[in-house]
């Protein structure tokens, strides 16, 4: 006989191959844990916040490319998970959240009384809470189920667009003894959808007859694994290649064919693209508002718009015109239009391409001006050094405000197997910290370079001591804005400068970071003038344990370009559509660059 958490703990070692669980220890999962110290196989990552074991444990199911696992604890445990939770499932991640709670018998579930608050110690029903957030959510209820559950549960987090799962495991359940081999398993019937031939004779009409095509490519590429297979549409036919922000690590980013990060913090030469072209073809993107702009109808006006994607859910919203819809896994469309297009002998003339490279080199996201900043260090400048001093398998994390536009913007991926993992969809504050540890972990120690602003570091600022503890080589690169940028632009932008909650005038103090660092025992700097930033990052990127390099920026940092309003002749303001990013160029200038009608 085996107990339900040895069980659990031989099938995520076993079965899924994982060697690390991140957790934090709570009475209601404590034979959970046990389990977890029962296995040689598994290495616990013992966090200070539920919230940063969520986060750690998606970004390293990101990295690996495969799953993640978490165990949480009854009540106020599981709810402080709600955050990592929520950006596993807009980010599409399959993971595998479990909580203990309290014996059956006090569980409000299972006591039949509709509204009941609460019955057991610290006990709460978390499984309605969290199923709007969760491909599959369920109350692990009977002991003999748990092979069938586990098996469910990972199936579908990994099936069709992916995303977490939660199992709930009462105390007396997870205790429980089970014969492993009277189990009843989950046989999963679901098939990847595939596209038709119909459908790729379609789109290879389409690109054959098409001047201007332009490939949108999204982090269903990589879900797919189908990075290589983009990379031979791309170059083969010479078809320039945006991408939104978790798609930025699909292709290197000194390919002619990648021309930049599209959207309404994007960068111009993507969106001129986008903009200009007369065929888009969008895969394994949900073209997201911050893709295709908040006046979507004037999204790639003179273009037919066809999409492959696994999840037809994200493209029934009614924002762009989609031309064809292409329910597909991305390896299996792009491998069937890669033989399509090989037997028709059809090749794209360069003279596109050489256009949406010509907008590559003029207008780059770091301007030569960036760098007469005096005492201060412009963020794009930054991003732009640490890109060039990065090496090959480096992995990037950005979370929030600057530390995910700028980020995003100014990054620049020169190595083969170089990686970019944002907090995309939610851009949560406090992200780039636990997720550095996932990160780390699961790379087996190796670098990992963390972006975050000083007032987003405060949010998880206590596993400063998890990097310590297990002495991970992150390099955590702290942007001190004097508080909160992206907010004092708003207020300044659109309030008359009411300032309230952005800095230490309004309300929002932030602690000296060398002096945290020192308390930690992390060995920290900080850098102000650009002259010294490369020096400043080769000692943070040699350092063998964790260190801080504290970057002082301009407090008024603009985070540019971006897609605005402009006031026109009569005084009335009006918004811009993507190709048109402030701060606005000449309007000659940008007339030039304009293939399709403007507006």
């Amino acid at each position: 006989m085996t107990r339900v958490s040895d069980f659990i703990a031989k099938f995520i070692s076993d079965e899924l191959g994982l060697k690390d669980i991140f957790m934090l220890s709570g009475a209601g999962s404590m034979h959970l844990t046990d389990g977890v110290a029962c296995n040689p196989k598994l290495r616990a990552i013992c966090v200070h916040h539920e919230q940063s074991a969520s986060m750690a444990l998606e970004a390293y199911a990101r990295t690996n490319e495969n799953f993640a696992v978490g165990y949480f604890s009854t009540g106020p445990a599981a709810l402080n998970a709600l955050t990592g939770l929520g950006g596993a499932w807009q980010d599409s991640v399959p993971c595998l959240f479990i909580s203990g709670n309290v014996k059956r018998a006090t569980c409000t579930h299972s006591e039949g009384v509709p509204g009941l608050r609460q019955f057991g110690v610290q006990e709460l029903d978390i499984i309605p809470v969290v199923s709007s957030l969760c491909k599959y959510s369920v109350h692990l209820n009977k002991p003999e189920m748990v092979r069938y559950e586990l098996e469910k549960a990972v199936s579908i987090a990994k099936s069709g667009r992916p995303g977490p799962v939660w199992i709930d495991i009462p105390m007396d359940v997870q205790s429980a003894l089970i014969d492993p081999v009277k189990l009843p398993s989950f046989n999963s019937t679901e098939k990847k959808p595939i596209a038709s031939q119909e459908d790729i004779e379609y789109l290879e009409n389409l690109l054959v007859n098409s001047e201007r095509p332009v490939i949108i490519a999204g982090r269903g590429v990589r879900l797919a694994g189908a990075r290589e297979l983009l990379k031979c549409l791309a170059i083969d036919f010479n078809i320039p290649v945006v991408t939104p922000y978790l798609g930025i690590d699909n292709l290197r980013h000194d390919l002619d064919v990648y021309i930049g990060k599209t959207g309404v913090k994007g960068d111009r030469a993507a969106n001129f693209a986008m903009q200009n072209s007369d065929l888009i073809l969008a895969i394994g993107t949900s073209l997201h508002i911050s893709v295709v702009g908040y006046e979507y109808e004037q999204f790639a006006r003179s273009a037919k718009t066809v999409v492959i994607d696994i999840d037809l859910t994200s493209h029934q919203k009614k924002t762009i015109k989609i031309d064809r819809m292409i329910q597909s896994d991305a390896f299996a469309a792009i491998e069937k239009l890669l033989k399509t297009l090989n037997l028709s002998q059809f090749k794209m003339r360069r003279d596109w391409l050489d256009r949406c490279v010509g907008w590559k080199k003029n207008y780059p996201v770091c301007l030569p001006e960036y760098k007469n900043t005096v005492d201060a260090i412009n963020v794009y400048s930054f991003m732009d050094r640490l890109s060039h001093l990065a090496g090959p398998g480096d992995v990037f994390i950005g979370d929030a405000g600057s530390a995910i536009y700028a980020v995003s913007q100014g990054i620049k991926l020169l190595h083969d197997n170089q990686r970019y993992i944002p907090s995309s969809a939610m851009a949560t504050m406090g992200y780039t910290v636990p997720a550095a540890i996932g990160v780390s972990v699961a790379l087996g120690g190796k670098r990992v370079l963390a972006i975050t602003g000083d007032g987003s570091l405060q949010q998880n600022i206590q596993e400063l001591q998890t990097y310590l503890h297990y002495q991970l080589p992150i390099k955590l690169f702290i942007w001190n804005n004097d508080g909160y940028l992206s907010i004092r632009a708003s207020q300044k932008n659109y309030f008359k400068e009411r300032y309230i909650g952005e800095g230490a005038r309004s309300g929002v103090s932030i602690p000296d970071t060398i002096k945290i660092a020192n308390a930690y025992g992390i060995v920290a700097a900080r850098v102000k003038d650009l002259a010294k930033l490369d020096e400043a990052i080769i000692v943070a990127l040699t350092h063998e344990g964790p260190y801080i390099l504290e970057i002082i920026t301009p407090p008024e940092q603009p985070i540019i370009p971006t897609v605005s309003s402009r006031v026109n002749v009569d005084g009335s303001m009006s918004s811009r559509p993507l190709e048109d990013m402030a701060p606005f160029l000449d309007r000659d200038e940008y007339q030039k660059n304009m293939i399709v009608p403007t507006i």
